[in-house]
C-alpha cells in the first residue's frame, strides 16, 4: 500500500469554470517512508487577468508564475507514477482535489480518504478543524513533533532543499495533510489494539471495503460470541471540566460612585410592568458577573447572540465559577440504544469510524459525545436520550432559548424561581421577530429527516415495527428530496423573471409559477398520513406542520446562487412583529429586568476607553503610527466590498502584521482559530465576526470603525466598548 496525498491550488472555488494553478503531490509506502515529491504551477486557459486577487493574496502565486509554468499535458507526464491501484488519496477536504483530480485524468487509485473527516475522529472540540489549525493545535505533542520534523525534512531538505512555505502552498498543504494523516493513523491502530474485542466485531460486519480497515478481521465471519462482545463500556466519567472546584471570588476594587451591591439592587429594582431599561454601561461585565456569583439570588442572563454568552462563560470560568447551566436539555448516552447501535449485523465505514471517535472520547475522558460532522451527529442523535434539565444558579441563554422556555409550562416551571437579566435589550425587535416568524429551511429539514431515517433503520433490526415505518420513512425522505427540489428551481426561475432575489407571494396554492411544487406537496401530504401518529417524530412533524402552515400564508421566498452547484431557497413569514407591549407578554409569569449598554451620551467615553477610532484606517490622521505600533488590529465594516479593498490595501503596505478578512481570505470559524497564534495580524469584518473573536478571548488593541449602517451605530460600538 503506498499513501499520496495531493492538493491543488485554483483560480477559485467553482469545479466548472475554475482551474488549478498548483499541484503538489508527496508520496510514502505504508511504514510512511519518503518515495517522492512533485511541486509544479499549472499554466491555465483563462485569461490570465482574471486571477482574482484574493487569490494571489491566500497563495502568494503571482501572475508571472502562471504565465511560465508547464501545461496540464506536461504535469500528467511526471506525476503519472503517483498513482496505482495500490494508492490510498489523501488529502484535507479531499472531495475538492479528487474532484479536480478526476476532471483533469483519468489516474487510478484504491481509495480516498479526507483528513478533515479521520482527525475528528481524534481530535475533539477543536476551535476549527482547518488543517493548519488542527496542525498547529498538536505541536505541544512531543510525539507528533517528532513525526512532524521527520516528514518535513524528507520532503524540503533532501528532496528540495528549501524551508518550508506558507498554507495555501500547494506541496505545504499535501506535506501537512500527510503528517495529519501518518498520527491520525497511529491513533486508530493503538485505539484497535487496546479496543480490539470491541472493535474487530464491528469491522467484520463492515459491508464497505476499506484499506483503513484493519485486514487481518475485515474478512472474518460473524458469530453470536462476537456479537456479545461488541457492547461498548459506557461513557459514565464526567468531563474534567465538571470537576473543578466551585468558589466564589472576591470582587476587583473599582472606581464607581457606587458600591457593586447598590448596582445590582438599583438594576433589580423595576418590576416587569415598568417598561424602563436600565443602564449598566457604568457596571463593567466582570463587575457585574462578581456581584451576581455573591449574591443568594438565581439568574437567567440571556442574550442576544451566541459569542456574548460565550464571553460571559469564558469570564466566569476565569473568576473560577464553573456551576453554570443552559436553558437547553443535557444529554446522556441511552444504555439501550449503545447496546442496538453495536448487535447490528452490518456496520457501514462511517460508522466504524464513529467507534473510533467513541474509544478515543472514552480514552480521554469526555461524558458527551462530539459531532463534528453529518455521520457522527446522526449516530449522536440516535444513540442519545433527553434528560430532565437540573437548574443551576446561573443560567446563561440565548434570547431565542428564554422566549422558549417562556411558552414552556413545564420549563417555565423548572425556573419559576429564577430572575431574568435580558441584556442587549436594544435587539429585543431583532431576536424576537426572528423566533416568532418561522424560516422554512428545506436543508436543514433534509438533515433532520436523515438523522429521523437513521434512527429508524438502526431500530428496524431489532423490531419489525420500526421496519415498517423505516420504509414509510424512507418513502417520504425520498418525496421531499423532490419536493425541494422542485421548488428550489421553480423559486429560482421566478427570482430571474421578476430580476430579483428576494420577493413576496401572496397566494403560493394558485400561483402559476409553482404549479409543479403545489403537484409535489400533494404527494407529500399523501405520504405523511402513515407518519402523523408516530410519536417518535413528534419534533419531526411539528416541523413539518409549521412549514406547511407557512406555505398557506403570505410568504417571503430569499434565493441564493452559492456557484453552479448549489443553490438554496427560504421561506417566512411577511408579517413584521413591532409591539413592544405584546412581546412583554413572553415574561408574564417571570420575573424580568431588561438591561442596556446603550447609555445616553456615553459614545465618546466608549471609544477613549476602548481605544476605538471612527473612520477608514487608511484615511485616517494617525493611522501609520497606529497600525505599525499595535500587534492586535480590528477594522469594522459592513459592506464586503470596502472591506475587500481594505484588504488588500492593508496586505501590501503592513507585511509585518497578517491581514486577513471575513469571507474574504477564509471563513469566520477559521478566522476565529487562526487568532490563538501570536503572530501581528489585522482582522478585517462585521460586528459578528468581532464579537466572536472576541469570545474566543482575542483583544484587540485598536478598532477602526471604517463602516456600519448610521441607525446601528452607537449601538455597536457600545456593544462592543462594553463586552471587550
Amino acid at each position: 500500500m503506498r499513501y499520496c496525498s495531493i492538493d491543488f491550488e485554483t483560480t477559485w472555488l467553482d469545479l466548472y469554470k475554475d482551474e488549478p494553478i498548483q499541484v503538489g503531490i508527496v508520496l510514502f509506502d505504508e511504514h510512511f517512508e519518503h518515495v517522492r515529491t512533485f511541486c509544479s504551477f499549472i499554466k491555465i486557459n483563462q485569461d490570465i487577468h482574471d486571477l482574482k486577487d484574493v487569490v494571489q493574496l491566500l497563495t502568494g502565486i503571482t501572475k508571472q508564475d502562471i504565465v511560465n509554468a508547464p501545461s496540464l499535458q506536461n504535469v500528467a507526464t511526471e506525476i503519472a507514477d503517483f498513482f496505482g491501484e495500490d494508492v490510498l488519496l489523501i488529502g484535507h477536504n479531499i472531495w475538492f482535489d479528487e474532484a479536480f483530480l478526476k476532471k483533469l485524468w483519468s489516474f487510478p487509485y484504491q481509495n480516498s480518504i479526507d483528513t478533515q473527516l479521520f482527525a475528528q475522529c481524534f481530535m475533539h472540540y477543536a476551535p476549527s478543524y482547518a488543517l493548519e489549525t488542527l496542525i498547529q493545535q498538536k505541536m505541544s505533542d512531543t510525539a507528533f513533533v517528532a513525526l512532524y520534523d521527520k516528514i518535513m525534512s524528507h520532503i524540503y531538505d533532501s528532496e528540495t532543499n528549501s524551508t518550508p512555505q506558507k498554507t495555501h502552498d500547494a506541496l505545504y498543504d499535501a506535506t501537512l495533510a500527510m503528517i495529519l494523516f501518518a498520527w491520525c493513523r497511529t491513533q486508530q491502530l493503538s485505539l484497535h489494539q487496546k479496543y480490539t474485542s470491541y472493535i474487530d466485531p464491528l469491522v467484520q460486519s463492515c459491508h464497505d471495503e476499506h484499506v483503513l480497515l484493519p485486514q487481518n478481521t475485515a474478512n472474518n465471519t460473524t458469530t453470536q460470541d462476537s456479537i456479545k462482545k461488541r457492547i461498548f463500556p459506557l461513557m459514565q466519567k464526567p468531563l474534567s471540566s465538571e470537576q473543578k472546584v466551585t468558589h466564589r471570588p472576591t470582587p476587583d476594587q473599582t472606581n464607581e460612585n457606587e458600591t457593586l451591591h447598590t448596582i445590582l439592587e438599583t438594576i433589580l429594582a423595576p418590576s416587569i410592568w415598568q417598561p424602563t431599561k436600565k443602564d449598566i454601561w457604568h457596571v463593567s461585565h466582570r463587575s457585574l458577573l462578581q456581584e451576581l456569583i455573591l449574591d443568594s439570588w438565581s439568574y437567567i442572563l440571556a442574550f442576544s447572540h451566541p459569542s456574548k454568552l460565550s464571553i460571559f462563560k469564558n469570564t466566569l470560568a476565569e473568576l473560577g465559577y464553573n456551576d453554570v447551566g443552559f436553558l437547553k436539555e443535557e444529554q446522556t448516552i441511552d444504555e439501550q440504544k449503545l447496546g442496538i447501535f453495536c448487535q447490528k449485523y452490518s456496520h457501514s465505514f462511517e460508522e466504524i469510524l464513529f467507534t473510533y471517535q467513541y474509544f478515543s472520547q472514552l480514552e480521554q475522558g469526555y461524558s458527551v459525545l462530539a459531532t463534528p460532522n453529518k455521520h457522527s451527529s446522526q449516530i449522536v442523535s440516535f444513540l442519545t436520550t433527553d434528560r430532565q434539565i437540573q437548574p443551576k444558579r446561573l443560567i446563561l441563554a440565548s434570547h431565542s432559548w428564554l422566549y422558549a422556555m417562556c411558552e414552556d409550562d413545564q420549563k417555565r416551571e423548572t425556573f419559576a424561581s429564577h430572575h431574568i437579566l435580558f441584556l442587549d435589550t436594544e435587539r429585543w425587535y431583532i431576536s424576537c421577530n426572528k423566533y416568532l416568524h418561522f424560516v422554512f429551511d428545506p436543508y436543514y429539514l433534509l438533515d433532520t429527516l436523515e438523522s429521523v431515517l437513521y434512527t429508524y433503520n438502526t431500530m428496524a433490526t431489532t423490531a419489525s415495527s420500526y421496519a415498517i415505518q423505516a420504509v414509510n420513512v424512507q418513502a417520504f425522505y425520498n418525496q421531499f428530496q423532490i419536493f425541494v427540489g422542485v421548488f428550489c428551481l421553480e423559486a429560482m426561475a421566478y427570482a430571474r423573471i421578476l430580476k430579483k432575489s428576494t420577493y413576496d407571494i401572496a397566494d403560493l396554492n394558485n400561483h402559476s409559477a409553482f404549479y409543479k411544487t403545489q403537484k409535489s406537496r400533494d404527494h407529500l401530504r399523501h405520504l405523511f398520513k402513515p407518519l402523523s401518529k408516530e410519536p417518535h417524530l413528534a419534533f419531526l412533524l411539528q416541523k413539518l406542520q409549521k412549514t406547511s402552515a407557512l406555505m398557506d400564508q403570505n410568504i417571503t421566498i430569499d434565493t441564493k446562487l452559492l456557484h453552479h452547484t448549489h443553490i438554496s431557497f427560504t421561506l417566512s413569514h411577511q408579517t413584521k412583529f413591532t409591539d413592544w407591549s405584546e412581546f412583554l407578554w413572553f415574561f408574564e409569569k417571570n420575573t424580568v429586568t431588561f438591561l442596556s449598554t446603550n447609555g445616553a451620551n456615553k459614545s465618546t467615553h466608549n471609544q477613549d476607553t476602548q481605544n476605538i477610532y471612527m473612520g477608514d484606517p487608511r484615511k485616517h490622521t494617525h493611522s501609520h503610527t497606529l497600525l505599525s505600533s499595535h500587534k492586535n488590529i480590528f477594522v469594522l465594516s459592513a459592506n464586503k466590498s470596502l472591506s475587500h479593498s481594505i484588504v488588500k490595501t492593508l496586505h501590501t503596505s503592513y507585511p509585518t502584521h497578517e491581514c486577513m478578512g471575513e469571507n474574504i481570505t477564509w471563513w469566520v470559524r477559521k478566522l476565529v482559530a487562526k487568532s490563538r497564534t501570536s503572530n501581528k495580524k489585522i482582522y478585517v469584518g462585521g460586528y459578528h465576526f468581532l464579537m466572536a473573536l472576541l469570545a474566543a478571548d482575542w483583544k484587540y488593541d485598536i478598532c477602526f470603525v471604517a463602516y456600519i449602517s448610521w441607525p446601528l451605530e452607537k449601538t455597536i460600538i457600545n456593544d462592543i466598548a462594553w463586552y471587550w
